[in-house]
């Protein structure tokens, strides 16, 4: 996070004695007083002699997150930073840029220090020939990285074969980053979880990946993509089954396909998992067994009913009712979703978590034919919502209710002509407008993937 990796820069502007002497002097004179910012930066300032003003002012005043990327050429290697338009600061950034070689194919990597402040500084390579260069190695700097050309082919093909757990986890964060920013395809990161996934062995890769394939499949995949990206995908979590270590990282491959399923067959082997029967040495879990019961309602298939009703029996406490009202608004017909938006904007479901477990079963993608009519309303209905309602009750309800599952030029438009027309109230506002930079990004990075 922004608070570690400015503790990192500070001590990295100051050194790690001046920064240790300052430490001892802010606990001394504050051990038992309140303290301020700029107390502590005071303290740090008095044992360096560094006026820490202009790194407070770039580091904790102002929002936004530089990006970092090398540039090789003709004439050597360039660090180059940028900032996003609406926060154009750039930090002062100290790194460590780590350029990898390959001899005798045994990979090793010398980093070196840099410290930029501007657009752009030389950097002189300690090796010839590198495969791979990552320009915040020991993850000192808080940015993004963007890979040069040649080090993104080496990351897709060759990643697992990265030594180092922490640059190959940087790595994996890097390439989902990449595809966010439009500069990687969506359909290429997936390709590679389903190729290189199954054997990674990092638990923060693994967690990385089956956290961010949801969003990869069902926003940033082409339409008409998504099924098979989705099928994809649930096929390499079944040899992750096999392959990965037991424990924690088949538990995350799991929960990750339970929430990419969506044909018959990979729904049926779900269930033959959480059962017991398809013989998958891994744990389950009772939210497991919910999400699939769900999942079973909204594609309606056969047994749903029974497969809900043994879950009940088998959780019978206030999460397993809230999931009752989820299976049931999930439901693929007229008759549920009519009742559940009457019942939402009408007395409720008795309580805020009750009406939420409805919403969350509301919306889905492949129900988007029965839906069409709830999307109108639901911005229709905004203002109201907002104006009658507590603040945690709105913010959620948008949250959990905005059709997310529409990733088109119609939702795009209405949200600006609505962003047009209301004057309030502020956390309105600010949630379209959130919600239109997550569309349009959305739409991007289909357009990247689309493009092949």
């Amino acid at each position: 996070g922004k608070g570690a990796s400015a503790l990192k820069q500070l001590v990295a502007t100051v050194g790690e004695d001046a920064f240790q002497a300052g430490m001892r002097a802010y606990f001394r004179d504050f051990s038992f007083k309140n303290a301020r910012l700029s107390d502590f930066l005071a303290a740090v300032s008095l044992g360096s002699g560094v006026d820490l003003a202009p790194w407070s002012a770039a580091w904790l005043e102002t929002p936004g997150v530089n990006t970092l990327a090398m540039v090789g050429g003709t004439d050597g290697w360039r660090l180059e930073q940028s900032a996003a338009e609406e926060y154009p600061t750039l930090r002062p950034h100290t790194v460590r840029i780590g350029f990898t070689t390959e001899a005798d194919g045994v990979l090793s990597t010398v980093a070196v220090p840099a410290i930029i402040d501007s657009e752009s500084i030389g950097i002189e390579a300690p090796v010839n020939d590198p495969v791979f260069v990552f320009p915040n190695y020991d993850d000192l700097g808080y940015a993004k990285v963007h890979l040069d050309e040649a080090s993104l082919h080496f990351a897709t093909s060759r990643v697992n074969d990265i030594d180092d757990p922490l640059l190959r986890q940087m790595t994996w964060a890097t390439l989902w980053e990449m595809v966010r920013d439009q500069e990687f395809s969506s359909a290429a990161y997936l390709s590679m979880v389903n190729e290189k996934g199954p054997t990674e062995t990092n638990i923060h890769s693994i967690r990385l990946m089956t956290n961010t394939a949801s969003t990869a499949t069902s926003r940033f995949t082409p339409e008409a993509d998504i099924t098979v990206a989705e099928t994809s995908f649930v096929a390499a979590g079944l040899k992750a089954l096999e392959v990965a270590p037991r424990g924690d990282d088949r538990v995350l491959w799991l929960r990750a396909m339970i929430a990419n399923a969506s044909s018959p067959a990979d729904l049926g082997t779900m269930a033959e998992i959480l059962d017991g029967t398809y013989g998958a040495d891994v744990a389950v879990d009772q939210n497991m067994r919910w999400n699939l019961a769900t999942r079973w309602s909204a594609f309606g298939l056969e047994g749903w009913e029974d497969r809900a009703r043994l879950e009940l029996e088998r959780d019978h406490s206030d999460r397993g009712l809230r999931n009752m009202v989820s299976i049931e608004v999930a439901q693929p017909n007229v008759d549920a979703k009519s009742r559940a938006w009457k019942k939402i904007h009408g007395d409720g479901y008795g309580s805020l978590y009750m009406d939420l477990a409805a919403m969350r079963g509301f919306n889905w993608r492949h129900q988007r034919e029965l839906l069409e009519p709830y999307v109108e309303m639901f911005f229709e209905g905004l203002p109201s919502v907002f104006a009658q309602h507590g603040h945690e009750y709105a913010d959620r309800y948008f949250d959990v209710f905005f059709p997310w599952y529409r990733i088109d030029d119609e939702v795009r438009n209405r949200i600006a002509t609505m962003l047009s027309t209301i004057k309030g109230p502020p956390m309105l506002v600010r949630q379209l407008r959130e919600a239109a930079d997550q569309l349009e990004r959305a739409m991007r990075c289909r357009a990247v993937a689309q493009a092949g």
